[in-house]
């Protein structure tokens, strides 16, 4: 019992072998990253980590205030540093959803700096969209997605 002699035999039942050893073991790591994964979302839930302390809340007030953003912080900027704070998103996919939102912004107020994009911004983009002989169907493509898309 307990006897490996198969792995005597063959140079490829060795292969084999090592090909399924490496299979246990990356099925074993992602599991326990999907247990740890589930605990920091559990955490996060109970507010137990990664809420911005008021230290981090006055240092964002502070910044957009510098930057003439105002005097306050949205629900969207304390979204996002939580989802940073927590390591539960990417800063390189939060910078290209944000430069994905600022070619959508630009576009839909004629080049103008803009932080909204009302419902008539919307309208005004798909006419554009139809008029340069795009699809009428709403899609996304993956240089939008990621940024990479220019204004028209």
């Amino acid at each position: 019992f307990g006897d490996f002699g198969f792995l005597d035999e063959e140079p490829l039942n060795k292969c084999l072998a090592a090909l399924g050893v490496m299979g246990v073991v990356v099925v074993f790591a992602n599991a326990v990253d999907e247990c740890l994964l589930i605990r920091k979302r559990q955490q996060l839930r109970h507010g137990k980590i990664a809420l911005p302390s008021l230290e981090q809340l006055e240092t964002l007030i502070n910044n957009k205030r510098n930057a003439g953003e105002g005097d306050y912080i949205s629900e969207a900027d304390y979204v996002v540093e939580t989802l940073l704070k927590g390591e539960l998103v990417d800063p390189q996919i939060l910078l290209a959803i944000r430069r994905s939102f600022y070619w959508k912004a630009n576009a839909a107020s004629n080049g103008k700096r803009n932080s909204l994009i009302t419902s008539e911004d919307l309208a005004a983009l798909w006419k554009v969209k139809n008029m340069a002989g795009a699809p009428g169907a709403p899609t996304l493509d993956v240089d939008d997605l990621l940024g990479h898309g220019s204004p028209r």
